[in-house]
C-alpha cells in the first residue's frame, strides 16, 4: 500500500511539474514538456486517485488558469496550455479532477475569454474543451431519472448546439453555412433558451474579431441589429461590452456607409446609417425601464464616440449620435449627470467638415437639456435657435444682398482700394464681402470700366486659389462672372472675355472633384444664355461648357454624398439649415438647369450653326469607330447621347436632305456598331426624330430591311423596332405600313433568333396600329391576320422579359425632356440613375419666372 501511495505521489508531483513547465516557460521547453505530460496521461498504470485529488485539482487548476491568463504572452504556450487541458480532460482518469474544476465558477469564465478572443488555433482547442467538459457534465447526471437530470440535459444539448453555431461562424467562414444557421442562431438568443446571454455575447464578440470574414461579420451584424435589442438587454454588462467593443466599431466603419448609398427618388439615402441610427434607438427604447442599463449604453456609446475623435468618419459619428438622441426623446428617458462632461468634449472636436460640425452640435445641444440637474434656464440660453442665429454669418449667400447703413461701393471705388491694398483686402472674410459687392455694384453701376473689372475678376480669381477655393466662394463666382454686364463687356474687350474664359475653364475643371460648384455653374449658364440672347462672340466660352458636360457629367464623391444626406438630416431639424444653405441647388436640379439650357438654345432660330458644330464634335468620336465594341466603354455615357439627341432636333430639323441623310447614315454606322441596349435606344430615338423631319428617307429604312444583314442580328432588330416607330408617325401611310407587314412576315421565320423575336414583338403592334386606323390592305390580309393570332398565343408574348416593357417609345408623344432623363429605358440593363425629374423642370421654370 505505501509503495502505491509513493507511485501516486510522484504522479501528482511529476504532473505539476509538467504543467507548469508547459505553461510558464519558453516556447521551445514549453513544447517538450507538453509532449512529456501528453504521454505521461496516456499511461494506463498512472494513477492520480490517492485522497488528496481537491488539493491536486486545485493545485493544477491555478498553474493552468494563471497561465493562460498571464503566462508569457505567448500564443505557442497558450495553445500547448490549453491542449494539455483538453488532454486531461478527454483522460477518464482525470475526471475527479476535471468535475471539481467544473464547479468552479472561473471555469467556464476562462473558456469565454478564449472563446471570445483567442487565435484560430486556441478557438479550435477552447472549443473542443468547451464540449468535453459539457459531455462530462451531462453524463455525471444521467444516473438518475429526476427531474434536475433532464434539465441538465436539456440545458446540455443547448449548449452543444451553441457549439456547432460558433464553429459555423467562427471557425467555420463560409458564408451560405453562415447564413443556414441563422434560425438556430435566432433559437439560442431567444429569452426562453436555456442558453446564458453572456454565451450568446461571446459568440457574437468572436464573430467581429479582425480574423473572421468581413462578409460574416455584417451578416451576424444585420442579424443583431434585426432582432437582438432585447439580447444586449438581458446579457447586461456582458452586452454593454459586447455593444463598446465590437459592435460600434463595426458600425462606423466608414466603407460600409459610402458602399451603402443608394438614391430614392434622386435624394441619396444611406442605409447602413440608417440601420445603425434605428438600432440605436430601439435599443434605448428598449432599455429605458433599467436606468442603470441605459445609462451604461449611453456613456459606452458617448465614450467611443469621444475616444476615437477622428478616427471615426463624420457621418458614422452623425449617425451614432442621431440614434442616441432619438431613442432618447422617443422613450422620454433622461441622462445621467454624467454625461454632460461626455456631452461637452465631444462637441468640442473640430475639424469637420461644416454642415456636419453644425448637424452634432444640434444633436448634442438637444441631448445636453436631456441630463438630469441640468438648469431650465441653462438649457433654454443654448436652444438649436440661438445656435443657428449665431453661425448664420457662416452662410453663403447665393446671391442677396441685405440692405445696410453703409454706403455700396461703386466697381471704381473697389478698385481703387484694392489695388491700393495690393489685394490684402481681399484675404479672410474680404473675399466672401467682395464678391457680394461686386454682384451689387454692376446691377447699379452706370458706367464700368472694362479694364476696372478685368483686374477686380482676376484679383477675386488669384485670392480664391491662395484660399484653396473655398466652397462659399465657388458656389459665388459663376453668377458673378457670367452676369450680363460682364458678359456685354466681355463682348466688347478682350481682356474681360480672356480672364472670364481662364475663371470659366478653372471652375470646369473644379467642378469634377465639387459638385457643388457644377450646380453654380449650371444656375448661372442658364440665366445667362437661357434665358436672354447670348452674345455670339462669347458662343464659345457655352461650347466649351457644353461639351464638357456631355462627355465627363459631372456626379458627386462618396464622400460628398455622405455631407449630403447629413445636409438633409439637418434641413429636418432645423428649416433654415437644408441642403442649399451649404451647397446651392442640388445635383439632380443643376442637370435640369442644363437640359433646360440646351433645350432653350436649340428651339432659337439664330442658334443652328452653333448647335450644328455642338452636334459634330460630340458626334465625331462615336462615327470614329470601326468595329463592334464592348458593351462598356469609359468615354461613352447616355448624357453624350442625350445631348446629341436634343441638338439632333435643331439642326436635322432645319437642313436640307441632303444633309440629313449624311447624319442618318452617321447614325445608323453608329447604331451597327453599338452593343449597350440603352444607347441603341436612344440611338434609334434620334433616328426616328430625324426621319420625322424628312418624310422621304423614310423608305431607306425600309429598304434596308428587306436586305436584312444576317451577320448582325442586333443591328437588324433595331431596323426592324425604327420601323415600327416610323409607321407610328402620324404622317405615316397606308402603303409603308403594307410593306412593312409583308416584310415581317418574312422576318417571322428568320434563322437568326433576335430577328424572329424582334417581328414576332412587332407583328402584334402593327396589327393594332392598323385597325385604330383602318389600314384595310393589312386588316383584310388572311395570312398577316393568321400570323398575329398565332403569335398572340405564344407565352413569350402572354409573359414578356421586363425589359419588354422599358424599351417602348412613342417618337412623339414621348420626345420631351421628362421622359429623356428620367424615362423607363434607364431601368434596362444594365440600370442607370436618372439625372433629373419633372418636378426639377419645374422648380427651375417657376424660380425663373420670380427672378
Amino acid at each position: 500500500m505505501f509503495d502505491e501511495f509513493r507511485t501516486t505521489c510522484l504522479d501528482n508531483d511529476l504532473l505539476l511539474l509538467l504543467t507548469a513547465l508547459v505553461v510558464d516557460s519558453d516556447p521551445e521547453t514549453s513544447q517538450a514538456a507538453a509532449q512529456a505530460a501528453h504521454a505521461f496521461i496516456a499511461r494506463p498504470e498512472m494513477n492520480l486517485s490517492n485522497g488528496s485529488e481537491d488539493s491536486l485539482s486545485a493545485e493544477l487548476w491555478l498553474i493552468i488558469s494563471e497561465g493562460l491568463l498571464v503566462g508569457q504572452g505567448n500564443d505557442v504556450i497558450r495553445s500547448h496550455g490549453l491542449s494539455l487541458w483538453l488532454r486531461l480532460l478527454s483522460t477518464r482518469s482525470c475526471h475527479p479532477i476535471i468535475l471539481r474544476w467544473l464547479r468552479k465558477p472561473e471555469y467556464f469564465g476562462l473558456l469565454r475569454q478564449i472563446l471570445q478572443g483567442g487565435t484560430p488555433e486556441q478557438q479550435k482547442l477552447g472549443l473542443a474543451i468547451f464540449r468535453l467538459s459539457i459531455d462530462v457534465s451531462s453524463k455525471t447526471s444521467s444516473g438518475n431519472d429526476s427531474s434536475d437530470s433532464r434539465q441538465i440535459a436539456h440545458h446540455c444539448s443547448h449548449y452543444l448546439k451553441w457549439a456547432t453555431v460558433y464553429e459555423t461562424v467562427v471557425l467555420g467562414g463560409y458564408l451560405n453555412q453562415v447564413e443556414e444557421c441563422l434560425p438556430e442562431f435566432s433559437i439560442l438568443a431567444d429569452s426562453t433558451s436555456p442558453v446564458d446571454p453572456s454565451w450568446m455575447m461571446v459568440l457574437l464578440q468572436a464573430a467581429f474579431h479582425s480574423q473572421v470574414r468581413g462578409s460574416i461579420a455584417k451578416v451576424i451584424a444585420t442579424w443583431v441589429m434585426q432582432s437582438s435589442q432585447s439580447l444586449i438587454i438581458r446579457a447586461d454588462v456582458a452586452g454593454v461590452d459586447f455593444l463598446r467593443l465590437s459592435w460600434l466599431p463595426w458600425a462606423a466603419t466608414g466603407a460600409l456607409y459610402i458602399s451603402s448609398v443608394a438614391y430614392r427618388d434622386l435624394d441619396p439615402v444611406c442605409s447602413h446609417g440608417e440601420a445603425v441610427s434605428g438600432y440605436l434607438e430601439h435599443l434605448i427604447v428598449a432599455s429605458a425601464s433599467e436606468p442603470r442599463l441605459l445609462t451604461d449604453v449611453v456613456t459606452s456609446t458617448l465614450r467611443f464616440v469621444k475616444a476615437q475623435r477622428h478616427q471615426v468618419t463624420f457621418f458614422a459619428r452623425a449617425y451614432i449620435l442621431e440614434g442616441l438622441l432619438r431613442g432618447l426623446e422617443l422613450s422620454q428617458s433622461d441622462l445621467d449627470a454624467s454625461c454632460a462632461e461626455l456631452l461637452s468634449d465631444i462637441c468640442r472636436v473640430t475639424g469637420f467638415i461644416e454642415v456636419s460640425q453644425e448637424y452634432m452640435t444640434f444633436i448634442l445641444l438637444r441631448m445636453r437639456a436631456l441630463v438630469r440637474e441640468t438648469r431650465a434656464s441653462e438649457v433654454n440660453q443654448e436652444t438649436p435657435n440661438q445656435s443657428e442665429a449665431s453661425s448664420s454669418a457662416l452662410a453663403p449667400d447665393h446671391g442677396s444682398h441685405e440692405a445696410s447703413n453703409s454706403k455700396q461701393p461703386t466697381v471704381r471705388e473697389m478698385f481703387l482700394n484694392v489695388s491700393k491694398s495690393e489685394c490684402r483686402n481681399l484675404s479672410g472674410p474680404g473675399l466672401s464681402n467682395m464678391c457680394k459687392e461686386m454682384s451689387v455694384a454692376l446691377n447699379e453701376d452706370d458706367a464700368v470700366d472694362p479694364n476696372e473689372v478685368s483686374f477686380m475678376i482676376q484679383a477675386i480669381w488669384d485670392e480664391t486659389e491662395i484660399q484653396d477655393y473655398l466652397r462659399e466662394i465657388l458656389i459665388r463666382l459663376p453668377k458673378f462672372i457670367l452676369h450680363k454686364r460682364v458678359l456685354s463687356l466681355a463682348s466688347q474687350h478682350a481682356n474681360v472675355i480672356e480672364v472670364c474664359r481662364t475663371v470659366l475653364s478653372e471652375l470646369d475643371d473644379l467642378s469634377k472633384s465639387r459638385i457643388y460648384a457644377f450646380s453654380a455653374l449650371a444656375r448661372a449658364w442658364w440665366y445667362a444664355a437661357g434665358t436672354r440672347k447670348f452674345p455670339p462672340n462669347l458662343l464659345p466660352l457655352l461650347h466649351e461648357f457644353l461639351v464638357i458636360f456631355a462627355k465627363t457629367p459631372p456626379v458627386p464623391k462618396a464622400d460628398f454624398k455622405m455631407e449630403a444626406i447629413i445636409a438633409d438630416k439637418l434641413g429636418d431639424l432645423v428649416l433654415s439649415r437644408s441642403y442649399e444653405y451649404y451647397y446651392d441647388k442640388p445635383v439632380h436640379v443643376a442637370y435640369a438647369y442644363v437640359f433646360l439650357l440646351l433645350s432653350s438654345i436649340s428651339q432659337r432660330t439664330d442658334s443652328t450653326q452653333f448647335c450644328q458644330s455642338l452636334l459634330d464634335e460630340l458626334l465625331d468620336p462615336w462615327i470614329s469607330l470601326k468595329d463592334s465594341t464592348a458593351v462598356f466603354v469609359p468615354w461613352k455615357s447616355t448624357t453624350q447621347l442625350q445631348v446629341i439627341l436634343i441638338l439632333n432636333e435643331q439642326v436635322t430639323s432645319s437642313c436640307a436632305e441632303d444633309e440629313a441623310s449624311g447624319y442618318l447614315q452617321k447614325y445608323q454606322h453608329v447604331l451597327s456598331l453599338e452593343q449597350n441596349p440603352r444607347y441603341r435606344y436612344l440611338l434609334e430615338w434620334i433616328i426616328a426624330r430625324l426621319l420625322y423631319h424628312h418624310n422621304p428617307l423614310r423608305w431607306n429604312i425600309l429598304r434596308q430591311q428587306a436586305e436584312c444583314d444576317l451577320s448582325n442580328p442586333k443591328y437588324a432588330a433595331s431596323i426592324i423596332k425604327l420601323t415600327l416607330l416610323l409607321v407610328q408617325l402620324p404622317d405615316a401611310d397606308e402603303d409603308f405600313a403594307t410593306e412593312l407587314s409583308v416584310q415581317l412576315t418574312v422576318l417571322a421565320a428568320s434563322i437568326r433568333v433576335s430577328i424572329r423575336h424582334e417581328a414576332h414583338w412587332t407583328i402584334p403592334q402593327l396589327w393594332d396600329l392598323a385597325q385604330s386606323r383602318s389600314w384595310r390592305s393589312i386588316i383584310d390580309n388572311e395570312a398577316f391576320k393568321r400570323l398575329n393570332k398565332w403569335i398572340r398565343g405564344l407565352e413569350i408574348f402572354k409573359e414578356p422579359p421586363a425589359w419588354r416593357h422599358l424599351d417602348g417609345l412613342d417618337p412623339v408623344t414621348d420626345h420631351n425632356l421628362t421622359h429623356l432623363v428620367s424615362g423607363k429605358y434607364l431601368e434596362i440593363e444594365p440600370p442607370e440613375m436618372a439625372r433629373s425629374r419633372y418636378r426639377d423642370f419645374e422648380e427651375v421654370l417657376h424660380e425663373t419666372q420670380q427672378a
